[in-house]
């Protein structure tokens, strides 16, 4: 890695003291990191001489990271340790990779008050991957069960069956991408949209980087290939990171229960 690396240091008495780094598409968690990092600390004061109020009083550290191809399950594990704990399930079995892309600022004298200050934006890409928490073919069965011609499942039964499979299980997509802008006291989740053959959900809302409490919701979209097409759901997703729990919203599926079904189309 460390031929990969560039730096240049300006410590000029005029300027703040200023350690800029690059590191170039070297190997890391898998994957090819680069990595553009800017540390200034503050100028030293002069005797009796207040400093402008624009002037930051500790250093600024500005952070800019790619990360591309990397796998899924050792980037969750690093980012849970940071205190991100990404809703992606990933194992060696599966393939699936993860694309990086951050642009944070933060202020402090160690890392620790680094993630504490950070604020700015993340993206991440992934392909092959899958969602903890959602099992969205459980959740088709048991609609298609409601109306099935024969051993028809009651409406409680089928209402009890979507609300597990909205809440437990894996689902697997094809693709997934999110977009978070990283505030001073939560992450704010922009876009999140996770597709495959099963169907997708698309999400939004809050975490507090604080306390990890969630704040989601979540827009699913069913799909099995049958007709007539199945509704479209949603749910609250609400707790913490580490223990959530779901309030579905089981309206339209009940109404779609209810609907007479569809007439037989004509010879």
């Amino acid at each position: 890695i460390a031929t990969n690396v560039t730096g240049q240091f300006s410590a000029r008495t005029k300027t703040a003291p200023t350690l800029a780094v690059t590191l170039h598409a070297a190997p890391a968690i898998g994957g090819a990191l680069t990595v553009q990092a800017k540390l200034v600390a503050p100028p030293k004061q002069q005797p009796h001489v207040k400093p402008p109020l624009e002037q930051p009083l500790e250093p600024h550290l500005a952070l800019g990271i790619t990360l591309k191809g990397a796998p899924i399950a050792p980037l969750t594990q690093v980012a849970a340790q940071a205190g991100l704990h990404l809703p992606f399930i990933g194992n060696h079995g599966t393939g699936g990779h993860v694309d990086l892309v951050t642009a944070l600022t933060a202020t402090g004298t160690s890392s620790a008050d680094w993630l504490k200050s950070a604020t700015g934006s993340l993206a991440i890409t992934a392909d092959h991957t899958a969602l903890a928490g959602i099992n969205l073919t459980a959740a088709a069965a048991a609609l298609r069960a409601a109306r099935a011609a024969s051993h028809r499942i009651s409406r409680f039964t089928a209402a009890d069956r979507l609300r597990r499979a909205l809440a437990i299980g894996t689902t697997h997509f094809s693709t997934g991408q999110m977009a978070v802008s990283v505030a001073a006291q939560q992450l704010i989740i922009d876009y999140a949209h996770f597709a495959g053959p099963s169907g997708a959900v698309r999400l939004s809302g809050t975490i507090n980087r604080a306390t990890s409490r969630l704040n989601l919701t979540a827009q699913i979209h069913l799909r099995d290939g049958q007709q007539p097409a199945l509704p479209t759901l949603s749910e609250q997703i609400l707790g913490t990171t580490t223990a959530s729990w779901h309030r579905a919203n089981l309206t339209p599926a009940m109404r779609w229960i209810d609907a007479p079904a569809p007439a037989p189309a004509k010879p």
